[in-house]
């Protein structure tokens, strides 16, 4: 759509330019400048329009055909998220919905995404896998309650995750699960609200929707408006920290900042060991059967480990035209980078076993020196 609206654009100045050609605008040479200007504006707009016809290649339909309606500079933004007039077409399979999805509200529509805060949210591993999310789909943040307690508002914004910011940016239902353990008090009888809940989402709802230019309902803690507070921060945010949330514009189909916290009380904070131990047990250690175990070289804990050979041994599916990379297979030979990929495993497993022996017969040669050494010390 947006190469869609370059063109139109391109296309008008073009007229526009062409007409205050033919009456002579400009003055004295203006002809041949506007001659060259409408040169570049045809190269440019042909090649936008190359361009989607390689999209519509791609794609396998008709884009033009459902760009037909649309209306590039309004956003009428439906349940998908895309840009449509009422009544025109759907844009066909890109944005399908029939995505599968476990995680997903059943009332809205809404792709849900769950991230676990490091480290006592690690405690809610079992209890989401329970309830049926797959460990597949649950993704892990860090929000340090430590910056939030010296108002590291920069700090905040560079341990975000892309991941997070990708699905806001998307429009989905974050949610951050995190447990708490200081004493302080809420009204209601609520216990264990983490920092990282009440005060780094806050800040990060705020400068993300203020980034994005989204709506939102301002800022507050603990019942006060921090709203100028938290502007004030964000003027002051380096140029860095905005360039890496400004890059996630490109990917905006939000409306809203969608980002929750859950929380509960914990016993086991600042207990390492007990949340190390619990993600092994969710997270048990694999160990592939298919691979030739009697082998070093795809045995990931040995010195000897192939990398080629060890991907070579899974059956890994990948997207059409694509390769896994081995930096393996390039060498430099007399200053010129060649290519030389892995020999073949039976190659391999010979060079392998002639290493074992050298290795075997280098070991019983450094016992015999040893030896020696021992007998002429034990001479003298």
């Amino acid at each position: 759509s947006q190469l869609a609206a370059r063109a139109r654009r391109q296309e008008i100045r073009g007229r526009g330019v062409f007409a205050a050609g033919e009456t002579g605008w400009g003055g004295c040479g203006g002809g041949s400048m506007l001659r060259h200007r409408q040169s570049e504006i045809l190269e440019q707009v042909m090649c936008l329009k190359k361009r989607l016809d390689q999209l519509d290649a791609m794609a396998g339909f008709d884009t033009k055909g459902c760009l037909a309606g649309i209306q590039p500079h309004k956003r009428d933004i439906d349940g998908r998220g895309d840009s449509i007039e009422a009544g025109a077409q759907s844009p066909g399979p890109f944005v399908s919905r029939d995505i599968p999805s476990k995680a997903r509200v059943d009332k809205s529509g809404l792709v849900v995404k769950h991230f676990v805060n490091l480290t006592d949210g690690i405690e809610a591993l079992p209890e989401l896998v329970g309830l049926g999310i797959p460990l597949a789909e649950i993704n892990f943040v860090r929000i340090m309650s430590s910056q939030c307690e010296s108002d590291d508002f920069e700090g905040i914004l560079l341990s975000l995750d892309h991941n997070l910011l990708t699905h806001l940016a998307l429009g989905h239902l974050c949610i951050v699960y995190d447990f708490g353990s200081r004493a302080m008090k809420w009204p209601g009888g609520i216990e264990g609200v983490p920092r990282a809940i009440w005060w780094g989402l806050e800040w990060t709802r705020f400068a993300l929707a203020r980034c994005w230019r989204l709506e939102h309902d301002g800022a507050s803690l603990r019942g006060r408006g921090v709203t100028e507070l938290f502007t004030e921060k964000w003027l002051r945010i380096s140029k860095k920290v905005k360039t890496k949330i400004r890059y996630y514009r490109l990917l905006l189909r939000a409306k809203r900042v969608l980002l929750f916290g859950a929380f509960r009380r914990t016993e086991y904070d600042s207990d390492r060991e007990f949340y190390r131990d619990l993600l092994w047990r969710c997270y048990p250690e694999d160990k592939p059967e298919r691979l030739p175990q009697e082998s070093s070289l795809t045995d990931p804990s040995t010195a000897h480990f192939d990398r080629y050979r060890f991907v070579a041994g899974m059956d890994l599916q990948l997207p059409s035209g694509m390769k896994i990379f081995f930096r393996e297979h390039f060498h430099r030979r007399n200053g010129i980078l060649r290519y030389e990929p892995s020999p073949s495993p039976e190659i391999t497993e010979k060079k392998e076993t002639l290493g074992e022996q050298r290795s075997k017969t280098d070991a019983v040669g450094s016992r015999d020196e040893i030896e020696l050494k021992i007998r002429t010390s034990k001479q003298v």
